[in-house]
């Protein structure tokens, strides 16, 4: 059941118009997750208010593998991590933001 393919890429090369858009759109989403992941990493080495945050930003690169990925295969199986690692950045803003209660951020 894991592996139950819902949508398959094998040889990447969409053939139709929402083909293409489902692939470039993850390789947008993926580029973004990672940028954040990054924003999140250099926020944590200048102010290094939790190390929870360096988890945070692995989360966000996690996320985004899960979008690679999903641009080949998307599987149930891939759907559940996607929830798992999505749960665990809800779980560490919810903690980061906390660590910083004396101002606002934007992440």
């Amino acid at each position: 059941m894991l592996t139950d393919v819902i949508i398959t890429k094998c040889d990447n090369a969409p053939h139709t118009l929402f083909d293409w858009l489902y692939v470039s759109f993850n390789w947008v989403e993926a580029a973004s997750w990672m940028g954040i992941a990054i924003f999140i990493a250099m926020r944590f080495f200048r102010e290094r208010r939790t190390r929870l945050e360096l988890v945070y930003a692995l989360s966000f690169v996690a996320f985004g593998f899960t979008d690679v990925l999903e641009v080949y295969e998307l599987t149930v199986g891939l759907l559940l991590v996607k929830a798992l690692v999505l749960m665990s950045i809800l779980v560490c803003r919810y903690h980061v933001l906390r660590a910083y209660t004396e101002r606002k951020i934007l992440l």
